[in-house]
């Protein structure tokens, strides 16, 4: 499982959101990996965020969590910038904390991941 943290006010966010659609689409049903997305509530506005998600993340798993909660993660997790990414083993263990999500397809095979090709 990959946990993608973002926020709609995050422009690198919403861009790799938005250009991996197809592929997220492609590998919705992949028997090995989930990707969950996960923000705080502090921003945007509710109904922003229910907007982004109905458009763009209608059918992956997104959840909006308090601010609080998000910080602990955050600071659990030590990182100050979003996007970040942090990949989990099917047991819940933490095996990459600062995953490159750029080139995932590669960057998964050395944990038996082969993800589908964006269909087109």
């Amino acid at each position: 499982m990959l946990i993608d943290f973002w926020s709609t006010g995050c422009g690198p966010c919403r861009a790799i959101i938005e250009a991996t659609a197809a592929e997220r689409a492609a590998n919705r049903e992949h028997p090995a990996f989930k990707t969950v997305f996960l923000t705080g509530d502090e921003e945007p506005p509710e109904g922003s965020y229910n907007n982004y998600v109905d458009k763009n993340l209608a059918d992956d798993t997104s959840h909006r969590i308090p601010q609080a909660d998000y910080n602990r993660i955050r600071s659990l997790f030590r990182f100050s910038s979003i996007p970040h990414y942090v990949l989990f083993d099917p047991d819940g263990r933490v095996v990459n904390d600062d995953f490159n999500f750029y080139n995932r397809k590669e960057a998964l095979k050395p944990y038996g991941i082969t993800l589908s090709d964006a269909e087109e």
